[in-house]
Order: C-alpha cells, then structure tokens, then sequence
C-alpha cells in the first residue's frame, strides 16, 4: 500500500463510506463539510497497487484528534513529540487482514513527513478488533477517558508508538 495526494474524486469517493453495526459510528455521511476537510490537506488516500480507487484514508495532526476533550486530554494532544494520526479501511476490504498494511503505510508515511515522529491514535475502547492490531504492532495505551458522542457517553483510549 501506499500514501498518495487526496483529490476531489477521492474525497468523494471516501465521503461515502458506510460501516456496517457495531463499527458505524466510523461512516462518513457524504455532505460537502466532509469532502472539504478531507481536502484541507491532512487526510490522504492510500492506494493498493491493483487498485485505482482508495481502499483506505490517512488523516494526521489535528484532523486526527477528538474534539471538545477536557484539559488533561488536550494537554496529552499538546505534546508535540508525537504525530496524531487517524486512519480508515474501505468498508468493504475490513475483515480482510489488510488493516497492518494500511497502519504500517500511514506511519511510514508520517515517518516520510517528520523524520522519525513517533506517532499517537485515538480509539474507541469497543473496537477490540483495531486496539488488538495496534498493541500486535506496538502500540501502549497511554489513557482512557469517556466521551459523550451520538448521544452516548463512550470510552475512548490514547495509544502511543515511539
């Protein structure tokens, strides 16, 4: 896989995404404010070499952060030591084993961008299946804490890979 330049196709293409239950609070709602941040320069398509169309997306700084967190969370985001990053599958290819090759491009990547960063990621503790993957790749858990969204208080984590 690798990182390419997001283009209006391709944020249209990814604006819709949809997730089936329990990972749809991921699912993009295919409105112009989205494909407008995913061209405000910190999302990018990742390619399969068989495959013109993304089959998944990078987002890095704070186009990867929660919003509206407390101050002991914002402070975590703060620390500018490490690369916020953020991350998504095609709908369709999740399942597959293709999610350690998608992480692996993205932090190569960023890696690319700024020289060796070590990078963060912020997950919902519900989805099992992506922290598993990231503590087989290195990840730690730095910090959970609940936030309220979609009209659910939801626990979320705070992992780090140096």
């Amino acid at each position: 896989m690798y990182v390419g330049d997001m283009t209006k196709k391709d944020a249209e293409f990814i604006a819709k995404w949809q997730y089936p239950a329990p990972y749809e609070d991921y699912s993009f709602t295919d409105c112009d404010q989205e494909i407008e941040d995913l061209l405000a320069g910190l999302h990018f398509p990742v390619f399969r070499a068989s495959d013109p169309l993304p089959c998944g997306f990078l987002s890095i700084g704070w186009a990867a952060q929660l919003y509206d967190v407390e101050d002991e969370i914002s402070e975590i985001y703060q620390d500018e030591s490490y690369t916020d990053i953020g991350f998504g599958l095609r709908p369709d290819l999740c399942g597959k084993g293709l999610g350690k090759e998608l992480i692996t491009a993205a932090i190569s990547h960023v890696n690319d961008l700024f020289d060796d960063s070590k990078v963060r990621l912020t997950v919902a503790c519900e989805n099992k299946r992506a922290i598993n993957l990231y503590r087989k790749i290195g990840f730690v858990s730095i910090k959970k804490f609940p936030v309220f969204y979609n009209n659910k208080t939801q626990e979320m984590e705070i992992m780090i890979k140096d």
